[in-house]
């Protein structure tokens, strides 16, 4: 997990599309598209926390400054992924089944559900819809494509 550190990235889940937000109230869906006409909606300031298997990070939409979180206060699987006012951390998981690129990193995003004692993965439901909504669930599915697009901008 080396090569990953704090910066501005695109996230793409393959042969789907790119993490999105489309608007900038609390609860807005965050979603999975393939094109945007606003190109900074797919952008994500992504902070690094921690090291090896503790490093966490919290997602923020460059565009709309809002945070990647839950609909409810703890996670819980199918929710769907929503813009916050509040940073949620995320949990990173190396994949180490994909064929990575040069200059490529890929991961899973998961959060823990305590209650259930399992791993919640962002990833997309199984029926079709469009946009694809982000959502919480326990299918581990493909990894992220994290596209590393520039330095964090000044706060």
């Amino acid at each position: 997990m080396a090569s990953l550190q704090s910066g501005i990235y695109e996230l793409y889940l393959p042969n789907e599309g790119a993490l999105n937000l489309q608007g900038g109230d609390d609860n807005t869906p965050v979603s999975i598209v393939q094109y945007t006409y606003d190109i900074s909606e797919k952008y994500w300031s992504l902070e690094l926390t921690g090291e090896g298997l503790t490093a966490t990070i919290t997602l923020k939409n460059l565009r709309h400054k809002k945070f990647a979180g839950f609909e409810h206060t703890h996670p819980t699987s199918w929710s769907n992924v929503v813009a916050s006012g509040s940073a949620f951390s995320f949990n990173l998981e190396e994949a180490q089944d994909q064929d990575q690129g040069e200059g490529s990193l890929n991961y899973r995003i998961y959060v823990e559900d305590r209650e259930h004692k399992n791993r919640l993965y962002l990833g997309r439901p199984s029926i079709p819809s469009s946009p694809i909504p982000c959502i919480l669930n326990e299918t581990r599915g493909d990894p992220w494509n994290f596209t590393w697009v520039g330095d964090m901008p000044p706060s």
